[in-house]
């Protein structure tokens, strides 16, 4: 199975920052954590996650609830 993820609301989605590499807002973390809930019986072998500050708060937020213990992580 292939999931396809985006990342959670960022400040810059709620108009709150203009830079394009905004962090999430508080909104786009508890999305994030409803998410890792979701994905928790998932057991990826490999992760590609855009290097900007949104998207690896996401998977932040997300990597612990995985089975796994080890899973790589490309940027």
């Amino acid at each position: 199975k292939v999931y396809l993820i985006r990342h959670a609301k960022s400040l810059r989605n709620a108009h709150i920052a203009s830079s394009v590499d905004a962090a999430l807002t508080d909104d786009g973390k508890e999305q994030a954590r409803r998410l890792a809930i979701a994905l928790k019986k998932t057991d990826p072998d490999i992760i590609y996650c855009s290097p900007m500050t949104r998207a690896k708060e996401t998977l932040g937020i997300i990597y612990p609830f995985f089975r796994k213990s080890k899973i790589d992580v490309v940027y």
